[in-house]
């Protein structure tokens, strides 16, 4: 329980201190991180999702998840829990189905592809990247529009990309 305070205390300064930078009130922040909370206990309490590496992001109570699933049964139960986190505003599901099995040489070469668009990416924009047979998915919020059009840009830049999912959401 110690421990716990001491993060939500540290949490609350991070996003506080963040906030002087963002459209977000420091309550807001605050607010966010409890929900993200929320969402990743409930998430882990199911030990369905354990170890599955879905990508949780919060912005103004919107939850948005993300990543690769093996089947359409973990969309269904990863949305049955966020459902029963109180305050979440809305759900923007960006679980995707995987597309066939991947060799270990494939692995690989989707590890080469993340670094890559993270690299292209840039550290200005903070854009989720995961990879799987080649298919990127970018999801995460950004402020504008335009942060947008040019992940997506950067993205298209990087070689042996089989598709680009777009889940990147402008944060309202």
């Amino acid at each position: 329980m110690k421990a716990f305070i001491r993060i939500l205390t540290a949490t609350c300064l991070l996003f506080f201190a963040s906030s002087l930078f963002a459209d977000k009130t420091a309550g807001t922040h605050v607010d966010d991180g409890v929900l993200h909370s929320k969402v990743k206990a409930e998430l882990m309490s199911d030990n369905f999702f354990r170890g599955m590496g879905i990508n949780i992001e919060v912005h103004k109570g919107v939850v948005q998840l993300a990543g690769f699933v093996e089947k359409q049964g973990k969309i269904d139960r990863a949305e049955e829990a966020v459902a029963r986190v109180d305050g979440v505003v809305r759900l923007s599901n960006q679980l995707h189905l995987r597309s066939g099995t991947r060799t270990a040489g494939q692995a690989v070469d989707d590890t080469v592809i993340a670094t890559r668009t993270k690299a292209a990416l840039g550290s200005d924009l903070s854009i989720n990247v995961d990879v799987y047979n080649g298919e990127v998915l970018l999801s995460g919020f950004v402020d504008h529009e335009d942060e947008k059009t040019k992940a997506i840009e950067a993205t298209k830049k990087v070689k042996h990309i089989n598709k680009i999912i777009t889940g990147i959401e402008i944060a309202e």
